[in-house]
């Protein structure tokens, strides 16, 4: 119940907030594909969600997770070194949406790097939302 209202927050707020922000809306600029890596959630000692969201703009995509406990290693070449989930397709019908990915095998008390990416079906391009960080428990 909690991460569907925070998921139903986070689309208001890219819907609603940023287009007023003079351009800085990264769902509104350009024809290609975008994604945003949002916070995890139901984060354990072993277990956490991984968040994002997309916006296809029509066209056939699909996107996952570059994580690693290395910053730079995600940094770097939008995840090449680090290890991705598996890849979802993504409905290019739809408009902005959110996606998750829950991982069960995590280190306890360690610090995770993680971006979204994604990939244009068509070109082969690549897009990646910002890093973003959380630690599992003890």
């Amino acid at each position: 119940m909690i991460q569907k209202l925070l998921t139903f927050m986070i689309l208001l707020f890219f819907l609603t907030v940023i287009p007023h922000c003079g351009g800085n809306n990264p769902f509104t600029g350009g024809d290609h594909p975008d994604v945003v890596t949002t916070a995890a959630t139901s984060i354990t000692a072993t277990h956490a969600t991984l968040n994002g969201i997309v916006n296809p703009k029509k066209l056939p995509c699909k996107v996952w997770f570059s994580i690693s406990t290395n910053y730079n290693l995600v940094s770097e070449h939008m995840g090449a070194d680090a290890i991705n989930t598996p890849s979802q397709e993504v409905d290019e019908n739809l408009p902005v949406h959110p996606f998750s990915q829950t991982l069960t095998v995590l280190s306890p008390d360690t610090t995770y790097y993680y971006q979204a990416v994604l990939q244009d079906e068509i070109l082969g391009h690549l897009y990646a939302g910002g890093i973003v960080s959380f630690t599992t428990g003890t």
